[in-house]
């Protein structure tokens, strides 16, 4: 007896057969995202295979969105490229059976669906912020600052308001971009020629840096998103402009470079500008601060390149302007064991580095978990997927 066909002008393309709950659909699009190719695979042992391949018609067809659906047709990720066999590893855990309420749950729901032995467990407590009051020369600065400072911003700013070198080595989100902005805002108020330059390895932090000063400047801490590559505020009758300097940019920015107090930047593009040096007066000649994000990435043959770049930048803001005082450095890292010895060998410059290590920021309770995979045979275990880290 023949199968009832479904009117897709009614209800919409469905998958064309049930299939079990281990198995996954993926929606690919192809030929200008007017056809979708539908692969139906299924889980084997902890990876996927594909099964079968569709391509739906009709009205329906078009609605569906690009990327994986479980056997239930429910969403689960942006459309990867299952072609690849690392793209693999990209795939989510299946949805939990009942709502996650708590950390337990998770916790129980983690271990029951990840094959294998759970090795070790470490919970880290939640904490409390410690916070602290802002410096006299902060609160004269007229900006809007709707939160106290957690201690450890108190630390580094006193550091720097001393003329020191800084590490600051403290979690993600604890507010170390604040530790150098305000010393930069201050900078440019007693002197409109100080600069400062921010380093950064990959141009998503430099957007992230532009979105920081504009939240800053205007006051408004709800602020999502830069879609220009400068932004300009006014404090106390002085501008202060900060602008994104790569190669996406670098010809729209370009009449700004020297009106611009604060430059952000990437390594590769440091490179480029320390080689016409001359192009950029403004910046050598009044250079304030350094600030170095990520340094932790600083390693190996790529970690000499940088610090030889740092020396280099060095002499040529000494050859511009050798009446100015050195600059001072701002490292900054979430994920490193010594920040001190790191900084002093990419500084370069025999100066003692004042490290900021203990982060006072809050955070919630943690549960850090480790997986050893199920044996395929003797003396030999199965590759661990993406996911068992994110766990």
């Amino acid at each position: 007896m023949a199968k009832k066909k479904v009117d897709p002008r009614r209800t919409g393309w469905q998958p064309p057969t049930p299939f079990p709950a281990s198995g996954i659909w993926q929606v690919r699009p192809r030929r200008g995202n007017v056809i979708r190719t539908i692969r139906k695979c299924r889980s084997v042992g902890g990876n996927l295979e594909v099964e079968a391949w569709k391509e739906p018609h009709g009205p329906g067809a078009a609605d569906i969105k690009p990327g994986l659906y479980t056997s239930d047709w429910s969403f689960l990720q942006e459309n990867p490229d299952l072609s690849c066999p690392a793209a693999w590893r990209q795939l989510l855990l299946p949805p939990p059976p009942k709502p996650i309420d708590d950390l337990d749950d998770l916790v129980s729901y983690l271990t029951d669906v990840v094959p294998g032995e759970v090795q070790s467990r470490v919970v880290q407590p939640g904490r409390p912020a410690e916070h602290g009051r802002w410096p006299d020369w902060v609160t004269k600065l007229g900006l809007t600052l709707r939160h106290p400072p957690y201690q450890h911003q108190v630390e580094a700013l006193k550091y720097l308001h001393d003329g020191h070198h800084v590490a600051i080595s403290t979690g993600t989100a604890s507010g170390k971009s604040v530790c150098y902005m305000l010393p930069t805002v201050e900078a440019t108020l007693e002197d409109p020629k100080a600069r400062t330059l921010y380093v950064a390895p990959a141009k998503a932090l430099c957007d992230d840096q532009l979105t920081a000063w504009r939240r800053l400047l205007s006051g408004d801490d709800q602020f999502r998103g830069v879609d220009v590559p400068a932004v300009t505020g006014r404090m106390r009758g002085s501008e202060l402009t900060v602008i994104r300097y790569d190669a996406d940019v670098k010809e729209s920015v370009w009449d700004q470079r020297n009106a611009a107090q604060v430059i952000l930047t990437n390594p590769a593009m440091l490179h480029w500008m320390l080689a016409r040096w001359r192009d950029w007066p403004e910046l050598f000649q009044g250079l304030r601060f350094v600030v170095l994000d990520e340094i932790h990435q600083a390693n190996g043959i790529q970690g000499a390149n940088f610090a030889w770049l740092m020396r280099r930048l060095r002499r040529i803001a000494h050859h511009a302007n050798p009446d100015r005082p050195p600059p001072q450095f701002v490292c900054c890292s979430a994920t490193i064991a010594n920040p001190d010895k790191l900084a002093r060998q990419i500084i370069g410059d025999g100066r003692e580095v004042k490290v900021v290590n203990t982060d006072t920021s809050e955070h919630a309770q943690r549960v850090h978990l480790s997986w050893v995979p199920p044996a395929i045979q003797e003396g030999s275990r199965r590759g661990v997927p993406a996911w068992y880290g994110r766990a």
